[in-house]
């Protein structure tokens, strides 16, 4: 059978649907339904790319065989069921998704236009019918008409999906059409495809937008609606704020304002955020670490999730937030991080919350928090005056107040409408919109009621409406939950079976009376499971000590009974509850009066899902009221108990007389209504009353019992004295390596210096990452000159003098030596300070509106102060001239420049728009931009004449609000920041310019203003910055930045970047003063060890790490290269060679010699030692040398053997006299050398190991030792020969481990998480603890990039150690660690770096780049519980 017998859709990723009647064609059935075992195969002739419509065919069409599992006809008794077939795919395809599919009533989509593919004869690649959907026939298929004289419907178009595109989705299935004219088709509406495969529901119904009872998050950010501007509003609060207090009514939407409002929006300026809930945790500070371990180590395994937590709370309690918030910042790769309190008032919970632990998270996110951190706590109104009359809560939410009023009638409109609004085929009936509106009114706390009534419509929905007759089941707004939660009680409380595994069966087996025994026994059964529900309603509610107001309580799993257990699951399948599994310290064993505490668990909990059930339902509401006596008793009782608990479970706060007798009242009709500790806690006090007549001999017990402890422990402390000291050492060491590491960007030198002091500690992995942490990472300096509060400062060009200005004072520092060079004093406050590009000259001006210029040594005063006014101003690159900008008193803006040595005017321009003035590098010429119109945007004139100067077409336009130019040393390119990012032009003699635009400019918001003078040259102009964003300035490609560096504001003061003068870091000052410094030497020559002669075509390095040979691309000679010290030892003029090989001690070189031989060359005497067969290739290496160089070994295919195989030899030769030792011939079953064989010795040199199908032979002998298989690929040994690996490669990811005695896998593989780089083979340390591999680092804007990093992972611990290094070319050509193993050198372009990895090398250079080590008092304040040590 030849070509297309009709068409499907895909439903999901195996399932399709099409017509019966295609299927029974396709099998060739006359009738009756298809057999069991039918199949039939399936063309998929347009797949999509992943995320792309399928609109053409892709080359070849996927081929599957599929099988019938609903058959449509069969619905009815006499076959005449819907001609509707669902077929099931053996196999998932690649480059297939399911169709959008649309459920909308027929008579609705009248007028809509249609689009059907069909593959009638002759037409196999298809053709499209173009159609207007008509109303349903009697049989409820819609018609459809053909439109103008386009393709008609016939054979080869039944099963195609009608798409609509009005609807964007599948509307239908085309059934049918009639012949003649007019030309009509039909299909099968969605809904009818619905009714026989019911799971296409899940695809034809769009997710519901509304959340019930549920706050949204920040998932729920596109669905969440009516709080745009308090959104936007409140998150620039946050942003500037460190504390911000969210207050409003019970029910207005704080919590979602929150998480899907201000959230997401702060995310958007780099901020990460945390939620912490105080009531999902058992103690505040241990919420706040969980939800920062969320964010520092979100792959934690759960197994380990109790000890981190308490690790991370015992670090924010000794140190606070700085450090940690520090590591999350590094992780999350964010520039501040933002903690949501939610629901705040739960805090007030002395139950729950020691006063100890409240001040511990109040210091935490008060007095210890640093800049990087931000708060916004959700507090309930009525909540307000408690929580502000709290001594240390109190002072953070008065701190700033944001209030938030229940939403108005238009905002509550959006809520309704504009989640509906933007989804295809669904919507609202006639003014059900403007009844809903009617019905919330202005009531306060209305929209929980308002959302799960929303929710609820959504859920009744019929044929994509939302209907009054829904609406009036629901009860309208105001009554939908409580009759919704009335309606749950009823079906799973009041008329629930009771369980058949009850006792006694449900045939009344064991009861005489059988039916009428039955029947009673159902009766005892509903009432117990009443009666297990209203106790569960009362454990749900609690009423807060000195509060009015009920809120919803917390309970765990082990507070309820079994009957009531069950009740919380049903009515949490309704949604009235929520269980949860949370982190939790709970003891549901025995209670014991001892200190013991209790053990940390995570458990299911069971809350209200909204306290608007509360009072929105009667039963609920009823309940509290009556039980208010017995409820106050026992949040009472909880209250003692807590405190007892807090107290260490001492005798003294066990219940007392009073309230054992308050106890007694209640426990007999009441007791099944308490948890069992509280019953426990009450059963306690009696028995310590007993207890106390037997104390006198208990104590004398007691007392025996601790003299024998004390001197077994003595005895232990004694033998054991060393190995706690040693231990206590090794997790000091870890703690203070994690410190290093987290104040490496806000204090490098303090991170060196403790990480120095973490490696003498002890020996551990977390050290050495440490060590090699600081010693990488990009942060240089920070160091803080000034002595006074600042408010303003600048750099000179090199970034090497510093001014800065706060209140009256003024003072020049150079920041290299910390020398001051000059203070001054102003009569008026300091507004800004600027400094020359050669920092010889000094401009400040002060409130009076005027700037005096200062000498920047000695802050003498040169000539008279200008009347700059409020001015922008800027000093020319040597101070001779002062440009101000001011807005008239009139209209527009005026620039004026003064010579300051003359003091005289030199230039008046007036404009409509501020100018952006710079200066040429001559200071002769002043440049002005602006964004006039009309007029010029830029303006270039001669200071000397005051005439304008002729300007290059730059094609910027006034729109593109032009900032200044900025010029490179060598005048021939230019730069400007405009509004879509930042151009670089070339500027030629002829007047001609060639521009480049680089777009992926960092944002400009609220948490780093970038200006127009941000925008800097490196010195040889190589590179252009914005901020701490670099590009190549001299690429015109340059989309993608090579180097950025977040900053935050209070890191780096707008308009203080620059290149240092050897362009080796770029700087800044923060808004405090702070001098901060980041390493870009990667980025240029200075940062290189050495350079090769040209870009490498070849590359190789020996396996003990000591020599490196290069032959660079067309060069007729080959570079060999010492590692330690990076120098070239000399040079080997050999022909150009595509692979070359260094035997492992460097000493012999064998380059290829055509296919067959190879050239064996003394790399030290520069002399030819002769040529040997073997070939030396890409992928192949089969020819290999000796551990000591003795002897070399060459495998190659040696001709046919028939039948058997193919012979395959293997020689051995002696490298002094160049003659053949042995050969030895082999007889494989395969033709051809593996592109993968490998030839590799055994470290002693007595074996090698032939890779995939030889495997180990001995040397000479060449006897099999170990025989290979087809999936064997043995890269190296390690040193002592022990193990064996099978190194990663470009396309896997991970180190296997092999045994040499069976060439098997050994042991677990090491997955490094993406393949390695293709160019650069992976590097192992000599003393086979390190390796180190390159692998790409695709970015999310540009996912081609091929800028790699280099990694460095120890194998005893299986782990990377220390940051990934940047490379500075893109790519890396080689990886070699030196022969002792201290050092990593790489090769990229023609640069050669060298990075220490040894840990004595690391301390060495750390301790000099940090002039010594930690002081005492340095020590003394980060590790106090271990004695000094002197560690430099």
């Amino acid at each position: 059978m030849t070509g297309a017998l009709g068409v499907g859709f895909l439903v999901d990723d195996r399932h399709a649907i099409t017509c019966a009647h295609v299927v029974a064609a396709a099998l060739g059935l006359n009738g009756g339904e298809p057999p069991d075992s039918a199949s039939l195969s399936v063309d998929l002739p347009f797949r999509s790319a992943a995320g792309d419509p399928a609109t053409t065919p892709r080359e070849s069409a996927a081929t599957v065989t599929a099988r019938i599992v609903r058959w449509g006809p069969s619905q009815a008794p006499d076959g005449s069921g819907p001609d509707i077939a669902v077929l099931r795919l053996e196999r998932l395809v690649s480059g297939t998704r399911p169709a959008r599919c649309v459920d909308m009533e027929p008579a609705k989509l009248r007028g809509y236009a249609a689009e059907i593919i069909g593959f009638p004869a002759g037409r196999p690649q298809g053709i499209w019918h173009e159609g207007v959907l008509r109303g349903p026939q009697a049989d409820g298929q819609v018609q459809i008409d053909r439109v103008g004289a386009g393709y008609r419907v016939t054979p080869g178009f039944s099963g195609s999906p009608v798409w609509s595109r009005d609807l964007g989705a599948v509307v239908g299935m085309t059934v049918r059409a009639e012949r003649g004219e007019p030309a009509a088709g039909f299909m099968i509406p969605l809904s009818q495809l619905v009714a026989s495969w019911p799971p296409l529901v899940a695809l034809a119904r769009p997710a519901s937008p509304f959340r019930s009872l549920k706050p949204f998050e920040e998932v729920h950010a596109a669905a969440f609606f009516g709080r745009d501007a308090d959104s936007d509003h409140l998150a620039r609060v946050v942003g500037r704020q460190r504390w911000t207090t969210l207050v409003g009514p019970s029910g207005c939407g704080k919590s979602s304002l929150a998480m899907a409002g201000v959230a997401p929006r702060r995310r958007a300026h780099q901020d990460t955020v945390g939620v912490l809930r105080p009531a999902h945790h058992s103690t505040a500070l241990g919420g706040l670490a969980a939800v920062v371990l969320d964010l520092l180590e979100p792959d934690c395994p759960e197994a380990e999730r109790f000890a981190r937590i308490a690790a991370v709370a015992d670090e924010i309690g000794s140190h606070g937030l700085r450090e940690v918030a520090a590591r999350v910042l590094r992780v999350q790769r964010a520039t501040r991080l933002l903690i949501i309190v939610d629901q705040f008032e739960e805090l007030l919970d002395e139950e729950s919350y020691d006063p100890g632990d409240i001040d511990a998270l109040a210091d935490a996110l008060g007095a210890k928090a640093p800049p990087t951190v931000g708060v916004l706590a959700v507090l309930r109104a009525d909540f307000l005056g408690p929580v502000l009359a709290h001594p240390r809560l109190g002072l953070l939410a008065k701190k700033r107040i944001e209030a938030l009023e229940p939403m108005r009638q238009e905002q509550l409109r959006d809520v309704i409408s504009k989640p509906v609004d933007d989804l295809p085929a669904i919507a609202y009936e006639d003014a059900l919109v403007h009844r809903i509106l009617a019905d919330v009114g202005d009531a306060p706390g209305i929209l929980p009621l308002l959302s799960f009534t929303l929710a609820q419509l959504w859920e009744d929905q019929r044929g994509g409406q939302l209907t009054h007759e829904a609406y009036d089941a629901l009860g309208g707004v105001r009554g939908a939950l409580g009759r919704h939660a009335n309606a749950v009680w009823e079906q799973y409380v009041d008329e629930a079976e009771a369980d058949d595994d009850r006792e006694g069966g449900p045939d009344g087996e064991g009861h005489p009376d059988g039916q009428g025994s039955e029947d009673g026994d159902r009766e005892v059964e509903q009432r117990r499971q009443v009666e297990d529900a209203e106790r569960l309603l009362t454990r749900l509610v609690r009423t807060p000590v000195g509060s009015d107001t009920p809120l919803r309580r917390l309970v765990t799993r082990a507070e309820l009974t079994e009957g009531e257990w069950l009740i919380a699951q049903r009515l949490a399948g309704a949604r009235l509850l929520v269980i949860s599994r949370v982190r939790s310290r709970e003891n549901t064993g025995p209670l014991d009066p001892g200190p013991a505490g209790r053990p940390t668990t995570a458990q299911e909990t069971i809350e209200l899902a909204h306290e608007a059930l509360i009072s929105s339902w009667d039963r609920l509401s009823s309940r509290v009221k009556e039980d208010r006596v017995f409820l106050d008793w026992r949040e009472n009782l909880q209250f003692d108990m807590d405190r007892w608990e807090r107290a260490g479970r001492i005798k003294e706060l066990l219940p007392t007389d009073v309230a054992l007798d308050a106890a007694g009242r209640w426990l007999p009709a009441r007791g099944g209504e308490l948890g069992q500790a509280q019953r426990e806690y009450i059963e306690l006090g009696h028995a310590h009353r007993r207890y106390l007549t037997r104390r006198r001999r208990m104590l004398y017990a007691l007392f025996g019992t601790l003299l024998l402890a004390v001197s077994v422990t003595a005895g232990v402390a004694i033998d054991q004295s060393r190995t706690v000291a040693h231990q206590r050492d090794r997790a000091t060491s870890a703690q203070v390596a994690g410190l290093a590491q987290s104040l490496g960007a806000t204090d490098p030198e303090l991170a060196r210096r403790l990480a120095v002091a973490a490696a003498r500690l002890g020996d551990t992995p977390e050290a050495w990452s440490g060590l090699l942490e600081v010693r990488n990472q990009v942060e240089k300096r920070a160091v803080r000159l000034p002595d006074f509060d600042v408010t303003t400062s600048a750099l000179d060009d090199d970034g090497r003098i510093l001014v800065a200005g706060g209140g009256t004072h003024v003072g020049t520092w150079n920041v290299d030596t910390g020398e001051q060079l000059g203070s001054y004093r102003t009569a008026q406050r300091v507004r800004n300070v600027r400094l020359s590009g050669d920092g010889t000259t000094v401009a400040v001006s002060t409130d009076d509106e005027t700037t005096v210029v200062l000498e920047a040594r000695g802050l003498r005063r040169r000539g008279h102060p200008y009347p700059t006014g409020p001015a922008v101003f800027s000093l020319s690159p040597e101070g001779t001239y002062l440009a101000s900008v001011v807005a008239r008193k009139g209209d527009g803006y005026g620039v004026t420049v003064w010579h300051t040595r003359t003091g005289e005017l030199r230039l008046q321009r007036t404009g409509e728009m501020p100018f952006n003035p710079s200066f040429f590098a001559g200071e002769e010429r002043l440049s002005l931009t602006s964004s006039q119109e009309p007029g010029k945007t830029v303006i270039w004139a001669d200071l000397t004449t005051g005439k304008d100067l002729p300007v290059p077409d730059f094609d910027l336009k006034h729109t593109d609000y032009p900032g200044p130019l900025a010029f490179s040393p060598d005048l021939d390119r230019a730069a400007v920041l405009t509004e879509d990012g930042l151009r670089v032009s070339d500027l030629y003699d002829d007047g001609e310019v060639g521009t480049s635009d680089f777009q992926q400019v960092p944002e400009l918001n609220d948490d780093q203003d970038l200006y127009g003078d941000d925008v800097h040259f490196s010195h040889d102009g190589r590179l252009v910055s914005v901020g701490f964003t670099l590009w190549d300035a001299t690429s015109a490609k340059g989309v993608e930045p090579v180097f950025t560096y977040p900053t935050p504001i209070s890191f780096c003061d707008p308009g203080t970047f620059r290149f240092s003068s050897d362009d080796t870091e770029m700087r800044c000052v923060g808004e405090d003063g702070t001098f901060r410094s980041v390493d870009i030497s990667h980025l240029t020559p200075h940062g290189a060890e050495a350079s090769v002669s040209g870009a490498a075509a070849s590359v190789v390095a020996s396996k003990d790490g000591s020599t490196i040979a290069v032959q660079a691309s067309g060069d007729n000679g080959i570079e060999i290269w010492s590692t330690a010290p990076l120098v070239k030892r000399t040079r080997i003029p050999v022909p150009q060679a595509a692979h070359i090989l260094l035997s492992p001690d460097g000493g012999l070189l064998a380059i290829p010699q055509g296919l067959t031989k190879v050239q064996i060359w003394d790399t030290e005497k520069r002399t030819r030692l002769g040529t040997l067969p073997g070939f030396l290739g890409g992928f192949t290496t089969t020819v290999a040398f000796s551990p000591d160089g003795t002897t070399y070994a060459t495998y190659d295919g040696a001709g046919d053997a028939g039948s058997k195989g193919y012979r395959h030899s293997l020689r051995f030769y002696d490298l002094k006299t160049m003659e053949l030792i042995r050969k030895k011939t082999f007889t494989l079953r395969t033709a051809l050398l593996d592109f993968g064989t490998t030839v590799t010795f055994r470290p002693d040199g007595k074996a090698l190991t032939v890779s995939p199908l030889l495997g180990t032979v001995a040397v000479p002998s060449g006897k099999v030792l170990v025989p290979g298989t087809t999936g064997l690929h043995l890269d190296g040994y390690g040193p002592d020969g022990t193990t064996a690996y099978t190194d990663p490669d470009s396309v896997h990811s991970t180190l296997t481990f092999l045994d040499p005695r069976t060439l098997r896998s050994q042991g677990q593989p090491l997955d490094l998480g993406a393949p390695v780089s293709y160019d650069a083979p992976v590097a192992h340390s000599p003393d086979g603890r390190l390796i180190a591999v390159a692998q790409r680092n695709a970015t999310a804007a540009d996912p081609s990039s091929e800028v790699e990093e280099i990694k460095i992972w120890d194998l005893s611990a299986r782990r990377q150690v220390g940051p990934s290094l940047k490379s500075s070319t893109g790519s890396v050509a080689l990886l070699t660690f030196t022969a002792d193993s201290s050092a990593l050198v790489t090769l990229g372009g023609l640069e050669f770096r060298t990075y220490p990895v040894a840990r004595s090398r690391l301390v060495d250079e750390l301790c000099a780049m940090s002039d010594g080590g930690l002081t005492e008092e340095e020590w003394q304040e980060h590790i106090p519980d271990v004695s000094y040590r002197k560690t430099c």
